[in-house]
């Protein structure tokens, strides 16, 4: 065998990877949260992103996923 598996799916090549398959991962969910709550997070009530509204000021949809992008 010339691989290696890392984590649950992800193929590597042995011995000349740095290993760090979840480099470029983020928390999607919390950015969606932080979109519907004005930037701050639920659980330590800091800001934490910018506040682009909430779900009681977002008007519509478009307006949601505007904030969101």
């Amino acid at each position: 065998m010339d691989y290696a598996i890392v984590g649950c799916v992800e193929l590597t090549t042995q011995g000349n990877n740095l290993g760090w398959s979840d480099a470029a991962m983020f928390n999607l969910n919390k950015v969606l949260e932080l979109t519907l709550h004005h930037g701050k997070c639920l659980l330590s009530g800091k800001q934490l992103g910018p506040d682009l509204g909430g779900l009681d000021t977002y008007r519509s949809y478009e307006e949601l996923e505007a904030a969101f992008d």
